[in-house]
C-alpha cells in the first residue's frame, strides 16, 4: 500500500476543524461510524478540507475514508445546501464556518 504524504499544515488544519466539530456536535469525525450523525459532521470537515486544497485522496486518509467516499461527501453537501429539508444540516454547516 502506498503512504499517503500529508503536509504538517494539513494535519494541523485538520485537526483544528476536528476540535470545532467535537464542540459543536460533541462527534468525533475520526471515529469510522457510518451512523448518519457521524457522517454529517464528517463530510463538512471534508469538504471544509478539500476547499483548503487537500486531494480527496489526503482528506481520505486523514479521515480513514477512501478518495471515493470523500468525494461522495461532496455531493452529498451539495445536497444539503442546495435540497429542500436539509435545514438541520445547513444551520450546523453555518455554525461551522463562523467557526473557522
Amino acid at each position: 500500500m502506498e503512504t499517503i504524504l500529508i503536509p504538517q499544515r494539513y494535519k494541523d488544519m485538520a485537526e483544528n476543524l476536528r476540535q470545532v466539530m467535537l464542540e459543536l456536535t460533541g462527534m468525533d469525525v475520526y471515529n469510522p461510524s457510518s451512523k448518519r450523525a457521524f457522517v454529517v459532521p464528517r463530510a463538512m470537515v471534508a469538504r471544509a478540507l478539500v476547499s483548503e486544497g487537500m486531494s480527496t485522496i489526503q482528506v481520505g486518509a486523514l479521515l480513514g475514508k477512501n478518495h471515493a467516499t470523500i468525494s461522495h461527501y461532496k455531493d452529498l453537501m451539495a445536497d444539503f445546501l442546495s435540497s429542500p429539508g436539509y435545514d438541520a444540516e445547513r444551520e450546523l454547516w453555518t455554525k461551522f464556518q463562523r467557526m473557522i
